[in-house]
């Protein structure tokens, strides 16, 4: 699968296929239980505000990181108008290839 990476502030981000902003919270849902991360009520609040505060066209994401034993990041920018949320992921390969599968489904 080829997935464009992008260098971001000494970041190597993954470039996803957008998903629909009305699917954030089940996106992250799966996306967390995929890499076996917890997410909770906090984590959904901090996400909906972060990327309320994001537009895709001035370059401004929101990046929010789930600690376990591996690091899972994810990063999203609003497209302002629209139901399009672009995201970027931050993983090991195995869990970057299985959110790049969840991304398509959730477009």
């Amino acid at each position: 699968m080829n997935n464009p990476t992008q260098k971001i502030e000494g970041k190597d981000w993954i470039t996803l296929p957008w998903i629909f902003s009305s699917n954030l919270n089940l996106f992250v849902e799966y996306a967390t239980h995929l890499g076996n991360y917890a997410c909770d009520s906090s984590d959904t609040v901090a996400l909906e505000y972060g990327i309320s505060q994001s537009t895709y066209e001035q370059a401004v994401w929101f990046e929010y990181s789930f600690a376990g034993n591996n690091k899972l990041e994810l990063s999203f920018a609003l497209d302002v108008g629209t139901d399009v949320l672009f995201v970027r992921c931050k993983a090991n390969a195995e869990l970057v290839t299985q959110i790049h599968t969840l991304a398509t489904i959730m477009g």
